[in-house]
Formats: C-alpha cells, sequence, structure tokens
C-alpha cells in the first residue's frame, strides 16, 4: 500500500484537489509568484514516512515549515502527527491569499489539531521566537535557503534535521547553499533524488 491509500479519503480528496490546481496552474503557465508550486506526490510521501518515524523520538516535538503555500505538504506532514496522535507543526507563509486558501484547506480535515499556520514573514519571526524546532522543512523563495539555515545552524541542537526542496532541480540557485551545508561542522548532508530534490541535513 502507498502512504496516500492509508489516508483518510477526506483528506485525500483534498491532495488530490491540490493536485490538480497545482497541474492546471503550471499547463496554463500562470506567474511563478501567484501558482501553489507545491511539492510532488512522491515528496509529501517521504516527508509522511519519515515523520511517522522521526516525531515520536522527541516527548514533545514541534516542527517548523516555511513556506506553506496550499497547505499540500503541510497536510502530509500534519497527517504523520496525526498518525502518532503526537506533536505540533508550526507552518508560515508571508501571502495572504496562499495563507486564507491553506487555512481553508486545512481546517476542513482532521489535521488541523496538529498545525499551527501563522500568516507573517519566516524571517521575523525567527528573530522573535524562542521556540525549539526538532524539524524544520524548507520550500521558500530559493535565495532565501541560505539565509534560513545561517540563522538556524547554531539554534537547533544535536539531532534536529533540516529538509530543503529543490536542490535538484534548482541546483544553480542553490549552489551556495549546498556548498554551506557540505562544509559545516555543525551538521552532516546527503542530498536525496526523491521528487525535485531534497537536501537531508542533520545537526551532530
Amino acid at each position: 500500500m502507498q502512504p496516500f491509500d492509508s489516508l483518510p479519503s477526506p483528506v485525500q480528496k483534498v491532495l488530490l484537489q491540490l493536485e490538480e490546481k497545482d497541474r492546471k496552474e503550471r499547463e496554463v503557465g500562470l506567474d511563478r509568484l501567484q501558482r501553489l508550486r507545491q511539492i510532488p506526490r512522491e515528496t509529501g510521501e517521504f516527508l509522511f514516512q519519515f515523520l511517522l518515524t522521526f516525531s515520536s523520538q522527541f516527548p514533545d516535538f514541534v516542527g517548523l515549515e516555511i513556506g506553506t503555500s496550499g497547505g499540500y505538504s503541510t497536510i502530509w506532514q500534519g497527517m504523520a502527527l496525526v498518525k502518532n496522535d503526537h506533536g505540533r507543526l508550526i507552518s508560515l507563509d508571508h501571502d495572504p491569499k496562499k495563507f486564507q486558501f491553506a487555512s481553508k484547506n486545512i481546517t476542513s480535515i482532521e489535521v488541523s489539531q496538529f498545525i499551527e499556520l501563522i500568516h507573517g514573514d519566516a524571517k521575523d519571526y525567527l528573530k522573535k521566537s524562542q521556540e525549539k524546532f526538532n524539524y524544520v522543512f524548507l520550500d521558500c523563495e530559493k535565495e532565501d535557503y541560505l539565509y534560513f539555515f545561517n540563522l538556524l545552524v547554531n539554534r537547533l541542537s544535536r539531532g534536529t534535521v533540516l529538509i530543503a526542496d529543490n536542490v535538484i532541480s534548482h541546483a544553480d540557485d542553490m549552489q551556495e547553499f549546498i556548498i554551506q551545508i557540505k562544509g559545516d561542522s555543525k551538521v552532516s548532508s546527503v542530498i536525496l533524488p526523491v521528487g525535485r530534490g531534497l537536501a537531508f541535513v542533520r545537526w551532530i
């Protein structure tokens, strides 16, 4: 059984609607800033499977997602917490239309109690927040990946995992980020050929 098939039918319905919306937006060539630009299902299933095991290792698991968009990846990650009945995912997006759309999608299904959606700039949020994160998923503007890594590298503790999307599909834009994570002695990293390419970074 594929991970998608294990999800409740109302959750599957929302995910399918988001997949179709994303497909149509790409097909008609909608401006990139207006598109959902969400992860493919393969990546969603990977995040779901990973968090099923990983989140259970922490008594008070807190994850952070930078880039909610329509909530597709948020739902996949949140459903792992639903399955475990454990943990919390904070997801941030600064686009008001996408935030409202994601809120509607997430509150319509059983995942909402495990997710805290925040409308605002992730840079400002992280500068002010004292929250301790066990996990971070980066899926925002590619030029900001290095900024967020540098902001978090001394803040996150041993055992924390950061996963960053699009590192193969946007390899040219991600060169500095990849060089940084591979050269930093505080972390170990590997590039995974999942979806559009994931950087898997662990604090050691």
